[in-house]
């Protein structure tokens, strides 16, 4: 049984269930399944879904399994942690209710202002409880004078640190280091490297040095045996 409505807004306590957050949902329009075994809602337009401390946005919202434990976001997803005031944004997202569980895919993005740490991936899966993300493919990291890259990192947010394997690289201003593995101190920018290791240092400038007078030299003066004219 199908039932399609223009403007939905429905709450639903879900706590004697399997998912122990309630949730609120809502959207342009919303269609519903409710065969036993194959219970399935989906919202479009506007799609909004609240469950925790996460509010959810995307072009579509799917929610299905038992007592709706599943959520697929798709396009234009953009979640927001209130607790942690975390932005999350990419092409699509699933989300496991229960065990507070998700992952992102596409056009991946987190701005963490308390951190003050940019993140871009390609993948990546966000642990609420243990406040970790796994980071894959094309993971850039972007913390003050700090621009990492890698395949693979895992950023700890409650630790505030980033470990990094695949290629990792890490700029510090004009310095660059190279590494099997890279472990990053986020708080005091410390770096650790593990493994085939190698970097480019290079000092600053001495301010103090004063430039030399080439006008003094003895290459700017004239060779008289060469400027006299041969009779």
């Amino acid at each position: 049984m199908r039932i399609p409505l223009a403007v939905a807004i429905l709450v639903i306590n879900l706590a004697p269930l399997q998912a122990a957050d309630p949730f609120e949902f809502h959207g342009d329009r919303l269609m519903s399944t409710f065969t036993k075994g194959q219970e399935r809602t989906e919202l479009s337009g506007n799609a909004q879904i609240t469950s925790g401390d996460l509010v959810m946005k995307a072009d579509t919202i799917e929610l299905r399994g038992n007592g709706f434990r599943y959520v697929t976001c798709t396009g234009n997803v953009v979640v927001k942690d209130s607790k942690k005031n975390l932005l999350l944004m990419a092409d699509s997202m699933v989300y496991d209710r229960t065990l507070k569980l998700s992952r992102f895919s596409g056009r991946c993005e987190i701005d963490d202002p308390d951190q003050e740490v940019t993140v871009r991936a390609g993948l990546f899966d966000y642990d609420e409880n243990a406040d970790t993300t796994t980071l894959q493919s094309g993971v850039r990291i972007f913390k003050g004078d700090l621009v990492c890259r890698s395949d693979f990192a895992i950023y700890n947010r409650k630790a505030d640190t980033l470990d990094m394997t695949g290629l990792p690289v890490v700029n510090k201003k004009t310095d660059e280091f190279h590494a099997g593995s890279i472990h990053v101190d986020l708080k005091t920018e410390d770096v650790l490297l593990d493994g085939r290791v190698s970097g480019t240092i290079t000092p600053p400038p001495d301010k103090n040095k004063k430039p030399s007078d080439d006008s003094n030299s003895d290459d700017s003066k004239p060779d008289d045996a060469t400027s006299k004219e041969t009779p």
